[in-house]
């Protein structure tokens, strides 16, 4: 398919939600601002869906297609939705592998105050292991705040 069509695919509301999804992901690896503005949506619109992983892998990968195609803020926008939510849904290690320094320096604030949020939550029943994303993004959070990392990352000795 075309960028154009994954596009039409992505806004078309009649559309099946796995191609929806599956378009969606294909734009945001390929640096596309409508691939990251969906991705950004769909996360704020916090629903629990299986697509998070793959959605956050495809963000991750795409950081030099971003550059290339000018679309650095939309995935620094893509990356900060995402970050909103890593107390609430699974994203797997592709959240943390897509805060480098063209994102982190921006989510920074949120990433960690997502984190203690999480970290008040690690009692309550989950479909996935909250502790071990929380533990995968703190040490990201240590690039750019050690005193936070290393504050927050006192929660996980215990």
């Amino acid at each position: 398919m075309t960028e154009a069509e994954l596009v039409a695919l992505v806004i078309d509301d009649a559309a099946e939600v796995p191609r929806r999804m599956s378009a969606m992901r294909a734009l945001a690896a390929m640096g596309n601002s409508a691939g990251y503005c969906g991705v950004a949506a769909v996360v704020a619109m916090g629903t629990e869906i299986d697509w998070y992983p793959r959605l956050a892998e495809a963000v991750a990968g795409s950081r030099a297609h971003a550059v290339r195609n000018g679309t650095v803020q939309r995935r620094v926008d893509a990356v900060h939705g995402m970050v909103l939510r890593c107390d609430e849904f699974y994203f797997g290690e592709h959240l943390a592998l897509a805060l480098d320094d063209h994102t982190l320096p921006h989510v920074a604030d949120d990433l960690a105050a997502a984190i203690a949020r999480g970290l008040e939550r690690l009692g309550e029943p989950r479909s996935f292991d909250l502790g071990r994303q929380l533990a995968g993004l703190t040490a990201v959070l240590g690039v750019v705040d050690g005193r936070s990392a290393v504050l927050l990352g006192q929660y996980f000795e215990d």
